[in-house]
C-alpha cells in the first residue's frame, strides 16, 4: 500500500484588508504554472534550471504536472548527476557521457497530488528515498516560490507539514507520557474561524505557536 507524505500549501494576502484569498482558481494557476515551468525546462533539455539542489550531487524537480478543475496530479524526479562511471578496484573508466547529453544515475519517481480546494499536497513516499518532510518544504517552497512571486505578488507563499506518520509512530511508541505539548497553529484559506481567531487572521496573523 501507497504511503504519502502531506503539505499544507498556502497563498497568503500580504495585507488582508486590501487583498483576497485566492481561492481554488488561484491555486489552479498556481499548478497551471508548475507545468509550464515544466515543460518549458524539457523542451529546451534544461532540467537543471528547475532543479534543486540536495546533498551528494542530488537534485529533485517536478516532472509533470496534469491539472484538473478542481486537482493536479504528476511526478517529482530525484536524481544523481553521472558523468562518468568507474570499476570499483581497478580504477579504470568504464563509461564517459557524450557530450551534450544530461546524465543522471539513482533515478526515483514520486507520485503526487494537489487539491485546490483544501491546497494540500501529497506525494509519494517511496521506501526512504524522498527527502525528509523539512528538506520537501525546503523545495516545494523554492519552485513554488518562483512562481507565485509572479502570479501572485501580493500573497505570500508558506507550506506546512500535515502528516508524517513516521514521527508519530516514532513518539507513540517511546513516550511513556506527555507533560507539554508545543504546536503551530497555521490560520487556513477559504474557512471561517471562531471570533477571536478570525481577528487574529484579519490582523495579518498567519501563524500562532501554542
Amino acid at each position: 500500500m501507497a504511503s504519502f507524505i502531506v503539505f499544507n500549501v498556502q497563498l497568503l494576502p500580504a495585507d488582508t484588508t486590501k487583498i483576497r484569498e485566492v481561492g481554488i482558481v488561484g491555486y489552479k494557476r498556481l499548478l497551471d504554472g508548475l507545468h509550464n515551468l515544466t515543460v518549458d525546462a524539457f523542451k529546451k533539455k534544461q532540467i537543471d534550471t528547475i532543479s534543486y539542489s540536495l546533498l551528494n550531487d542530488a537534485y529533485m524537480a517536478p516532472r509533470s504536472t496534469i491539472t484538473t478543475d478542481d486537482h493536479a496530479y504528476g511526478e517529482w524526479l530525484k536524481y544523481n548527476l553521472g558523468e562518468d562511471i568507474e570499476d570499483l578496484y581497478s580504477n579504470t573508466k568504464l563509461f564517459t557521457a557524450t557530450k551534450g547529453t544530461f546524465p543522471i544515475a539513482n533515478r526515483h519517481s514520486f507520485d503526487y497530488v494537489f487539491d485546490f480546494q483544501t491546497h494540500r499536497l501529497a506525494i509519494q513516499e517511496v521506501s526512504g528515498k524522498l527527502p525528509s518532510p523539512d528538506v520537501c518544504i525546503n523545495i516545494f517552497e523554492s519552485i513554488f516560490g518562483k512562481i507565485a512571486d509572479t502570479l501572485f505578488p501580493n500573497h505570500i507563499l508558506k507550506i506546512n507539514l500535515i502528516s508524517d506518520p513516521t514521527k508519530l509512530e516514532q513518539i507513540f511508541n517511546t513516550a511513556a507520557g506527555y507533560k507539554s505539548v508545543k504546536t503551530t497553529l497555521t490560520f487556513p484559506n477559504g474557512h471561517r474561524l471562531g471570533s477571536q481567531l478570525q481577528e487574529l487572521k484579519d490582523n495579518n496573523v498567519h501563524h500562532l505557536k501554542v
